[in-house]
């Protein structure tokens, strides 16, 4: 359980901000050291002293941790984030107030319009296709089309007798490739 203070001041210590999120203290830690995620409340100011992080802190370190367990390094999370700062300038916290989406090698932002997502790191718009309705699209498509037995596409059994192989000896029930 979390101290009462910790929630009478809205900040949590390291110790807390780990349970709640997830996270080893030697990683919450080095995200503090590279600049992946700070704390608010209060930062670190030499050794021994204690960090504490607000709960948009929380949110930001839980969105890190589910990139890097998508496989995202904390390199390109922290490339990206200043990527994201420049792009979105009218974002405050771009892991709080956008979309991300990553593939494990990049992070991409999803923009207002659904068709568009930004790469982050490449600073270029790549387009998404929606599958759902291209599928039915297809299946109602494809229905239209007059049905196609296994009979008429199979061959007949006297062209499969009366086929031979190129040494000149007769294949017997040779099915086509």
């Amino acid at each position: 359980m979390f101290s009462p203070t910790a929630s009478v001041r809205g900040s949590f210590p390291s110790a807390s901000a780990c349970r709640v999120v997830g996270i080893t203290p030697r990683q919450i830690q080095y995200w503090d050291e590279i600049g992946l995620v700070k704390p608010s409340a209060r930062a670190a100011a030499g050794r021994g002293t204690r960090r504490r992080y607000s709960f948009l802190d929380l949110l930001r370190l839980s969105v890190v941790r589910a990139l890097i367990e998508r496989g995202l390094p904390p390199r390109n999370i922290r490339r990206s984030l200043a990527a994201l700062r420049d792009a979105c300038p009218k974002a405050l916290d771009p892991l709080a107030q956008l979309k991300l989406v990553t593939d494990g090698k990049g992070l991409f932002l999803v923009t207002d319009d659904a068709r568009r997502i930004l790469d982050v790191l490449e600073r270029q718009f790549v387009f998404s296709i929606a599958l759902g309705p291209l599928v039915r699209e297809l299946r109602g498509r494809a229905a239209q089309l007059a049905p196609v037995t296994l009979a008429s596409r199979r061959p007949s059994a006297a062209r499969q007798s009366g086929r031979r192989r190129a040494s000149g000896k007769r294949v017997v029930g040779a099915a086509r490739a």
